[in-house]
């Protein structure tokens, strides 16, 4: 059965203690799991949050392109840097009494914060000009064998422009 150019097919799943843990390589596709995403850029988040680091850019299999044009547009407008200061002006998360910063806390936080403020405003003025994409910020998470128990990432991530995120101001951590 195929929906939106995507395979529903069941799919086995592996047994064994090796598989019983997500890890960065098998939870990929939370970042990809919904439609019309052309890539994203990871921001820094290992071992914290480092808005000013160079972010990783993540595309998808046929998307290439559009992710291109989309980076493009991206560079021109400064986006990187309103990014950084919209980040920054949202309250940081702490632990231990408000003495240590909680990175983690402080990014599933932050994504509501975004959505429904500087990046509804970026898609605005994108749509205005006609460009052919739109914004969203997401947590891809996954568990960890050993160490910290959880591993969470912020990214931003660029959706084709006749597709509008599904869930505007909701926490995309999944």
């Amino acid at each position: 059965m195929k929906l939106l150019g995507m395979s529903m097919e069941s799919e086995k799943v592996p047994k064994g203690k090796q598989y019983m843990i997500s890890t960065r390589e098998n939870s990929e596709y939370k970042w990809q799991n919904e439609p019309g995403i052309i890539g994203a850029l990871e921001v820094p988040s290992q071992p914290g949050l480092n808005l000013q680091e160079e972010y990783i850019q993540r595309t998808i299999e046929g998307k290439k392109e559009a992710f291109a044009a989309a980076l493009r547009v991206w560079e021109h407008w400064k986006l990187r840097d309103e990014f950084i200061r919209a980040c920054e002006n949202v309250p940081k998360e702490t632990c231990c009494c408000g003495l240590v910063p909680d990175d983690d806390s402080t990014m599933k936080s932050m994504i509501p914060a975004l959505n429904k403020g500087w990046m509804k405003a970026v898609n605005e003025r994108l749509s205005k000009d006609g460009k052919d994409f739109h914004l969203d910020s997401f947590v891809w998470n996954w568990h960890n064998a050993v160490g910290k128990s959880e591993t969470n990432v912020l990214m931003i991530r660029f959706h084709e422009g006749n597709v509008e995120p599904s869930s505007w101001g909701l926490n995309h951590d999944r």
